[in-house]
């Protein structure tokens, strides 16, 4: 069983239904308007069978979200729409050609859809599309804004050791804070803490000396946040023990 456009030659076929997949047969409709028809086709031939007329009518969506939100982070989207397979909702730039997408939100995982905002500052479209075509259903502007953190940490911390780190800052997904040398590249880091674990953080700082940096870093695209610079400083160990001991005792 297949839709068609009416009048489209024998053979012709979009997407279809085996009939040994059983009655009633589920058929995906073209992303169009207009005449179509519906086929029982016999496979070994390519003859149509039987065939019944369907109109396609025009189908809308609407999205429901703030005007504004942080860049970065994830946004609750109320959406209407008609929740064909596949369909999604996913954020662009303003102007973006159809079909681009970024994160995005399946629509049959529910409504509202979480949607995580690009680390970009300015002006973007959210939209509804349809998977079989590619087409914006309905889009919504909105404008990200920039984001801030803040870190608090001693300035002097014992080279090993594992430091507490205050921190503020937007806790977008898998956010983390981390300590590398001071003037690493962006997106280098050694032990991290996700963001979403808590404050404060508990870091693990490298064995060694020297002028360090603590960062809370945006996990989307390793942009660093906020930077704390810290001194890792010698640490120092003693033993004391007995001069002779027993053999097989304990000292």
């Amino acid at each position: 069983i297949t839709v068609v456009e009416a009048g489209a030659p024998e053979g012709t076929y979009t997407d279809y239904w085996r009939t040994n997949r059983g009655n009633p047969a589920q058929v995906t409709m073209p992303d169009a308007l207009g005449s179509y028809e519906l086929r029982y086709v016999i496979q070994q031939s390519g003859r149509t069978l039987a065939s019944r007329p369907i109109t396609l009518e025009a189908v809308s969506a609407v999205l429901e979200a703030p005007d504004t939100a942080s860049a970065g982070s994830v946004v609750g989207i109320n959406w209407e729409g008609p929740d064909n397979p596949q369909d999604y909702i996913t954020v662009v730039e303003a102007g973006a050609p159809e079909g681009t997408y970024t994160d995005y939100w399946r629509t049959n995982r529910g409504n509202p859809a979480q949607v995580t905002m690009p680390d970009g500052l300015g002006s973007y479209e959210l939209r509804y599309v349809i998977q079989q075509s590619g087409r914006t259903l309905a889009s919504r502007p909105i404008t990200l804004e920039t984001v801030s953190a803040q870190l608090l940490a001693p300035s002097e911390i014992p080279a090993g050791s594992v430091v507490e780190v205050q921190w503020q800052g937007p806790d977008n997904p898998q956010d983390y804070i981390t300590v590398v040398e001071a003037g690493a590249p962006e997106g280098t880091y050694t032990d991290y803490w996700r963001t979403n674990r808590g404050s404060p953080a508990q870091v693990t700082v490298p064995d060694a000396l020297g002028n360090f940096e603590l960062r809370y870093v945006l996990n989307q695209s390793g942009r660093t946040l906020a930077s704390l610079p810290v001194t890792l400083t010698p640490v120092s160990a003693s033993l004391a023990a007995p001069e002779t001991i027993v053999p097989g005792g304990q000292f």
